[in-house]
């Protein structure tokens, strides 16, 4: 169903509204006036103008991060209490299904997640979510969550070293974060660190080697 009748009709509703375009995902929020709905957000198929899901987030929220995980397959968001005292402020991320419209499941969250791709991924079979933000000190952390019961599984504090990628490999037993030059790899169930690759000792081999 095309709720506008049209496409040229939904980029035109959403040309008066905050909007955002990821992965052929179009997201409409409610203006900035919406008194109590100011956190809904609609997404729609950007090539159909199908309506495919409208997330409902806590009162008073500003929803200040969303991406597609999994190919379309689902949508994070970030919301934060609109206070001006956010050292009372209440976040929380949502993890919601593209396909059935539903909630997932909600993670409690205190953290500044940078709105681009790279800073979030699930696993391959979904059952763990992995978040790289900074927290009220500034530090980069790197947390895992159980998708199904919404708690947190590790923490890591990268300290002030802000990484470009995080990433699931296939397997799900290990993820890597990515720096400007170099790559770390981690296991998943203990955190710890197994592996640091220096892609400036890398090419330097290289060019030894030729």
């Amino acid at each position: 169903a095309q709720p506008f009748g049209s496409v040229e009709a939904l980029y035109s509703i959403s040309s008066t509204q905050p909007f955002s375009v990821v992965d052929n995902f179009l997201m409409i929020q409610q203006p900035d006036d919406c008194a109590d709905e100011c956190a809904e957000l609609q997404v729609y198929d950007a090539i159909t103008g199908e309506l495919r899901l409208t997330t409902s987030h806590n009162t008073n929220s500003i929803i200040e991060f969303v991406d597609i995980l999994h190919d379309g397959k689902y949508l994070m968001t970030k919301s934060v209490d609109s206070v001006t005292d956010c050292a009372t402020c209440q976040t929380a991320m949502y993890l919601w299904s593209l396909e059935t419209g539903e909630l997932v499941s909600t993670f409690d969250y205190d953290g500044w997640i940078e709105s681009r791709t790279g800073s979030i991924d699930l696993n391959s079979d979904e059952t763990l979510l992995m978040t790289h933000a900074i927290n009220s000190i500034e530090h980069n952390i790197l947390q895992l969550w159980d998708v199904l019961t919404g708690e947190e599984t590790l923490n890591i504090d990268l300290d002030r070293v802000n990484a470009d990628l995080v990433r699931f490999d296939m397997s799900g037993e290990h993820f890597i974060v990515h720096y400007n030059d170099y790559v770390q790899i981690y296991d998943t169930t203990t955190g710890h660190l197994e592996h640091t690759v220096n892609f400036a000792a890398v090419f330097r081999d290289i060019s030894i080697l030729h």
